[in-house]
């Protein structure tokens, strides 16, 4: 393979790539290690599904720790995301309304913290998910003692850099019709059937986010990347991007899945690999 690397590329962190494309590099590491490393005022948007502290059994992470180290960790997160959107640049985060065992509300503490490090908050969007995948009776059932209610939805947060506008405008490629149903704040999406990652999210909500908030040719983080469902969806529509993910199990899932997409659609993608 051609070890050509585009000019792009060359802002980027040269360590812990794991696999790329023309459009994209995927890093296998962890998302802070790489995100220190990116300059300042580059990424366009941010778009990701953070673990959500609920007991996920993922491939080598521990996703059921303390509610203070969960939120000290991502209030860093969200530190060096800050500094790395350009001014005008979005993030979006696709969050749960509660961690386990506990009814802190996730939704609430990241805007809060998002806030605290600079973050405008602009948009929510509910994203209704049509139904639970299992509907067990939490709390106590049949009974007002202690009933807890099973929400089907979950959100999407989306916050702003500096300014909400985003500048200079360039062109987009999303349709009248696109934009009437995306700018309405209830997405009717069905679940992804999660046969690529244990929190797996349909391709329609990154293909959404990307088209109502970024102009084509703009470069889309995932820092939580997991099986690659930004990615594939910014390669579609022709967005570049980086992906973050901890495991190798899940960044070889992505790889593998890139691929497939690529030869669906009938492209010669430009595929580059880690030596």
């Amino acid at each position: 393979m051609t070890e050509q690397i585009n000019n792009w590329k060359d802002l980027f962190p040269k360590e812990k790539r794991y696999f790329e494309t023309e459009k994209g590099i995927l890093y296998c590491a962890d998302c802070l290690e790489v995100l220190r490393q990116i300059p300042d005022n580059i990424i366009d948007c941010v778009i990701t599904s953070p673990p959500y502290n609920i007991g996920v059994e993922y491939d080598n992470t521990q996703d059921f720790i303390s509610w203070k180290d969960y939120w000290n960790f991502m209030k860093q997160v969200l530190k060096e995301l800050y500094r790395i959107l350009k001014p005008g640049g979005r993030a979006c985060f696709v969050i749960g309304l509660s961690t386990k065992n506990d009814r802190h509300p996730s939704d609430a503490y990241l805007i809060y913290y998002a806030e605290e490090v600079g973050f405008k908050h602009r948009d929510r969007i509910v994203w209704y998910k049509k139904g639970v995948a299992k509907r067990t009776a939490w709390g106590t059932f049949d009974s007002a003692r202690c009933p807890y209610v099973i929400t089907p939805c979950e959100f999407i947060i989306v916050f702003s850099k500096k300014d909400f506008k985003k500048l200079p405008e360039e062109k987009s490629d999303m349709t009248k019709e696109e934009f009437i149903q995306y700018t309405y704040g209830w997405w009717d999406v069905s679940r992804a059937n999660k046969k690529h990652h244990p929190a797996e999210f349909p391709e329609e909500i990154p293909k959404r986010l990307i088209k109502l908030y970024t102009y084509i040719g703009d470069i889309i983080l995932d820092p939580f990347v997991g099986s690659g469902t930004t990615a594939i969806a910014c390669e579609k529509i022709n967005r570049r991007w980086i992906g973050i993910d901890i495991s190798q199990k899940y960044c070889e899932v992505a790889k593998k899945r890139i691929i497939e997409e690529a030869l669906k659609m009938n492209k010669s993608l430009q595929l580059y690999f880690r030596k």
